[in-house]
């Protein structure tokens, strides 16, 4: 996916830190970074709402599904993870989110939940994923792995 971006954020004693990226640590200067209280401000302080990427948080964290549903809320996208899609994730082993667009699917199951569990969450707007992957009338279906979408085989998803 072109155009973007990675940030790294580290969560300690309920405050959200902004890394540093790995450049800044040759400048002649440091960074001083001031911890935020929500995700939300960090975004919103760092005018980033409209900047699409992946965040990568520090650790395993049991929160991650919470900031999952923040980032997705940042970017008005109606999917969340709770309670129900856990169940049907594990009993079905996927669910199918057309939040973006109705010729756009993201199949949300073990695999991506367990990036999510590490860490690696999605932060894209609707107009994004679909220039990224909508180029016809035929709805196509992507999954989060790690770092990025990736389009899905129709026998896979199925």
């Amino acid at each position: 996916m072109k155009n973007t971006f990675k940030f790294k954020v580290n969560y300690v004693n309920d405050l959200f830190w902004l890394a540093p990226n790995f450049s800044s640590y040759f400048h002649m200067f440091s960074y001083g970074y001031k911890p935020f209280k929500s995700l939300f401000d960090l975004v919103k302080i760092n005018n980033l709402t409209d900047t699409n990427g992946y965040f990568s948080f520090n650790a395993l964290n049991a929160k991650n599904y919470d900031f999952f549903n923040t980032l997705y809320n940042i970017k008005k996208l109606s999917f969340r993870i709770n309670k129900e899609v856990l169940y049907k994730i594990e009993n079905q082993g996927f669910v199918e989110d057309y939040c973006c667009d109705q010729n756009l699917c993201i199949i949300w199951d073990k695999k991506s939940l367990k990036w999510i569990q590490k860490g690696y969450l999605p932060f894209y707007n609707k107009e994004y994923l679909i220039n990224q992957f909508c180029k016809n009338e035929q709805v196509v279906k992507i999954t989060w792995e790690k770092k990025k979408f990736i389009t899905v085989e129709d026998t896979v998803a199925k």
